[in-house]
């Protein structure tokens, strides 16, 4: 019965503590999927200033040795409580970042990212950020 009690108190300690679930992925060339919390998912280029090339909340992303794609939701203030941001499904963006030249080519709406897709020759399809993991 203690072992139980143990393992139980041990999953819930380990289920509500802040950044158990936070990562920070490779997508190669010193470019990181970060999760800083289950809002804040980004794509960050790894520089001593750490810039944020796609700001939160990256949703989709796909990559390859030139590019990473990816589908992106806004922030919007909480109508009930100012002081926080929640997600703002109304507000998708899509963006290109050519690596290579460290540059970001958005936020697009889906036509523009498509055609720009198709112009850059990018075969390659969004995934779930979460499948990265």
């Amino acid at each position: 019965m203690k072992n139980h009690l143990l393992t139980i108190t041990i999953l819930i300690l380990l289920t509500s503590c802040a950044g158990v679930g936070d990562y920070e992925i490779s997508l190669g060339g010193n470019f990181e999927l970060v999760r800083a919390n289950n809002k804040h998912v980004m794509v960050t280029y790894n520089s001593d200033l750490s810039p944020i090339i796609i700001p939160a909340k990256v949703v989709e992303i796909n990559y390859n040795n030139d590019y990473i794609i990816a589908k992106q939701l806004g922030m919007k203030a909480d109508e009930e409580d100012p002081d926080f941001e929640i997600l703002d499904e109304t507000d998708v963006n899509y963006w290109i970042v050519e690596k290579n030249a460290i540059t970001a080519i958005g936020p697009l709406n889906e036509e523009d990212y498509k055609l720009k897709l198709e112009k850059l020759n990018i075969d390659l399809e969004l995934k779930p950020a979460k499948s990265f993991r």
